[in-house]
């Protein structure tokens, strides 16, 4: 299964487009073929939150302008 440039100005509108690349990744990975959708998806919008979650919390440091540039 392949998105098109289509399908990912739809995710963008709807702003899930870390989703439908993580979908992508985890469809073309033969390790989860024993995987149903339902579980391809909510893998992958488990690792976008995830991903949102972390940039957000870097952002969130880089924001606090902290004396020491990579604390946390």
């Amino acid at each position: 299964m392949t998105f098109t440039s289509i399908d990912y100005e739809k995710f963008r509108a709807l702003r899930v487009t870390h989703v439908a690349t993580r979908l992508e990744e985890l469809i073309a990975d033969e390790v989860n073929d024993t995987l149903t959708p339902e579980q391809l998806f909510l893998t992958a919008v488990d690792d976008a939150l995830e991903q949102r979650r972390a940039h957000k919390v870097e952002k969130l440091i880089r924001q606090a302008g902290f004396p020491i540039p990579h604390a946390t």
